[in-house]
């Protein structure tokens, strides 16, 4: 019960009229589908299914190669006396109960008694527990810690799952945070950014400390390691307010230049480039879809801290003349270190990522991105979003899919969370696991990228890994035994997932074809 059955169909198909056999080859015809088992009871069961019956010469069985082709094999039931008795399982669905709210303690549901379930915190993989459903049918994990708003939480066992996502006691209105002013000493350029030439420079400072103690301040122009000028300001010359104006002409090369005030080792540092950027003209392809950021907004209460919990809410829409009728992503960058461009979506790492299916035109969808661990230092942080990541779909324009940045300021400063320890493996040689991960979606199964893979070993998270973009994954570093390999997707803001039990691992092998079907 719980196992994923897929299958696969390839025929030629010969003309119906024999006249036509002449002029044309036979129809290759190829299709496929997936079905979940539900229950071994007798209702539906073939005749020789029955128990008490035989069981008959077992049927081929499909053996993937390294090639990715077929073989059939057949084996004969040597022991014909043999019977089969099947153990029904009962078809009772595990069911949290809903909703559950921010701050809450317990969880709790129905299940079949008896049966032993796990607990499992999405987010939040440190959070896993085990509990037995009592014999009334009834279930209840108590947590020591209070859930989070945006987690989303999985209880599953002998084959079933159930999953709710945490709600908020009090639902914020989300509003974009404003770049605040900074309340320290800083500079501000006129540009960012000059062609080739002579160049007018203007550098004006803000909060800078006016007395005899504080001393002058310092500016200075560079490219590279390379100092090329530098002025100073006097401290009885510095405004109301901390402010001071310089205003020079540089002759400029193509490069990279930092200007870096300084006064007595309270600093301000501001980047520009030679020359600017080319801005390309987009080709517009009329009558098709065309996404965008519509807002981005980040959800905290009071004064941000450090490693406070953050909520992301993005709203992707469609503002094209056509649906987006395929499957794209939508990823939040905060602080990248490279530039996001959408004529190369992929050039940064995004911090976070969902899927959305599908989107009408006109029509718009709100996506939730939560940070568990929130944001470890203080300071000012950009935040991005881009719509069809991958370039998925073909757009009317390719170069609006970027929005921000808006920035979250982290100001206090929060002991680091105390990491669970990593349990010191014994001294045997690591495998590995391997395989694909498939999405059930509107009757179709296709390979799907992008998917969480986890192997536990009971509760236990023994490793972690991400499906590339051809649906392949490697989980590597397991030590020999027996797994359950679980993938996990959210698309639309709902879960897809699958289980595969009893994975076993050798020393120094790496386990192949565990294959993953989402739904």
């Amino acid at each position: 019960v719980g196992d994923r059955v897929i299958i696969h169909l390839e025929c030629d198909v010969d003309p119906m009229v024999p006249l036509l056999k002449p002029l044309m080859d036979n129809l290759y015809v190829q299709t496929g589908v997936a079905r979940t088992i539900s229950s071994l009871g007798n209702e539906g069961l073939a005749p020789w299914m029955t128990p008490g019956t035989d069981i008959p010469p077992a049927v081929p069985t499909y053996q993937p190669t390294s090639e990715a082709t077929a073989t059939l094999t057949t084996t004969t039931n040597t022991t014909p006396t043999a019977t089969y008795t099947p153990t029904p399982t009962p078809d009772v669905p595990i069911v949290i109960d809903t909703p559950l709210r921010e701050g809450e303690t317990i969880v709790s549901g129905s299940a079949l008694a008896g049966q032993v379930l796990q607990l499992r915190d999405i987010q939040d993989p440190s959070l896993s527990l085990s509990t037995v459903v009592g014999a009334n049918g009834r279930f209840t994990f108590r947590l020591d810690r209070p859930l989070e708003a945006g987690h989303v939480i999985v209880v599953e066992g002998y084959g079933r799952l159930d999953w709710a996502a945490v709600e908020r006691s009090e639902v914020p209105t989300l509003t974009p945070t404003p770049t605040p002013t900074p309340s320290g000493a800083y500079i501000t350029l006129n540009q960012s950014c000059w062609a080739e030439g002579m160049a007018t420079i203007v550098i004006e400072g803000y909060n800078w400390v006016r007395s005899n103690k504080a001393g002058d301040v310092t500016v200075t122009l560079s490219k590279g390691d390379s100092a090329l000028r530098t002025w100073t300001v006097r401290w009885n010359k510095i405004g109301d307010e901390g402010y001071f104006r310089l205003e020079d002409t540089v002759e400029l090369a193509t490069g990279a230049y930092t200007v870096v005030a300084d006064q007595g080792g309270t600093q301000d540092t501001q980047g520009f480039t030679v020359p600017c950027p080319a801005t390309p003209t987009p080709t517009p392809t009329p009558g098709a879809p065309n996404l965008v950021i519509a807002d981005i907004g980040v959800a905290y209460e009071g004064e941000l801290t450090t490693f406070e919990p953050l909520t992301i809410t993005v709203v992707v829409a469609n503002v094209g003349e056509r649906a987006a009728n395929n499957l794209f992503w939508v990823d939040v960058y905060i602080s990248p270190t490279t530039a996001i461009s959408p004529a190369d979506p992929q050039g940064a790492s995004s911090t976070a990522w969902a899927a959305v299916s599908s989107l009408e035109a006109g029509d718009a969808i709100t996506l939730t991105f939560s940070l568990p661990d929130g944001l470890s230092e203080i300071g000012e942080y950009p935040v991005y979003a881009l719509a069809d990541t991958w370039d998925q779909v073909a757009e009317e324009d390719e170069l609006d899919n970027l929005s921000g940045p808006i920035t979250v300021t982290v100001v206090q400063e929060a002991p680091a969370p105390t990491p669970t320890p990593t349990p010191t493996p014994a001294a045997v040689e690591p495998g590995a696991i391997s395989g694909s991960t498939w999405l059930y979606f509107n009757g179709d199964v296709v390979s799907q990228g992008r998917v969480n893979v986890y192997c536990y070993a009971g509760s236990t998270l023994v490793a972690a890994t991400l499906s590339d973009q051809d649906g392949n994954y490697v989980l590597t570093g397991v030590p020999p035994g027996t797994y359950t390999v679980i993938g996990e997707a959210t698309i639309n803001d709902v879960l897809y997932t699958d289980v595969v039990a009893d994975v076993t691992v050798q020393s120094g092998v790496t386990t192949e074809y565990v294959t993953l079907v989402l739904h």
